[in-house]
């Protein structure tokens, strides 16, 4: 059994993505979907080593010219903080934050759960207001002379 495992660990390949293991038949197959679910993860080319998108990982790959001459550097200006989307801005890990209850979910998921989430809070607002305006009415038991005056006592 354990030398099962052994030759297993050692045929398997890390996706460069989400760090799982896989044959290297299927990893092809897997880095595609899983490029796209986790879009705005940053991964190193192997060729000139800058780190890239994962959406567009294999396009650059495939166009790559191996190590880039790096002109000297200028120094950089504080540039303002960029707005974030109606989405949010993603993490290192490439999930990104409701904006709402500043859970993390994958870019796939994070739009429906906005949705979703902005929904919820909807529906509270709504609650509260319809209860706001209704009145409180206390029942009272008749009293006795009603009781009489229907019953046709008096």
């Amino acid at each position: 059994m354990a030398q099962i495992m052994s030759s297993a660990a050692r045929t398997s390949v890390p996706c460069t993505a989400c760090h799982g293991l896989f044959f290297l038949a299927s990893l092809a197959i897997h880095q595609k979907t899983c490029f796209r679910k986790y879009a705005f993860v940053d991964i190193a080319c192997p060729s000139c080593k800058s780190l890239v998108r994962s959406g567009v990982y294999h396009n650059h790959v495939a166009s790559c010219q191996g190590p880039a001459a790096v002109p000297p550097s200028k120094p950089r200006e504080q540039q303002p903080p960029r707005e974030t989307g109606p989405i949010g801005s993603p993490e290192p890990d490439g999930r990104i934050k409701c904006q709402k209850c500043k859970r993390s979910f994958t870019p796939d998921r994070v739009e429906k759960h906005q949705s979703v989430c902005q929904a919820h809070e909807r529906v509270e607002k709504m609650q509260n207001q319809s209860i706001e305006h209704l009145q409180v009415v206390t029942w009272k038991p008749p009293s006795r002379e009603k009781i009489k005056v229907r019953s046709g006592i008096i």
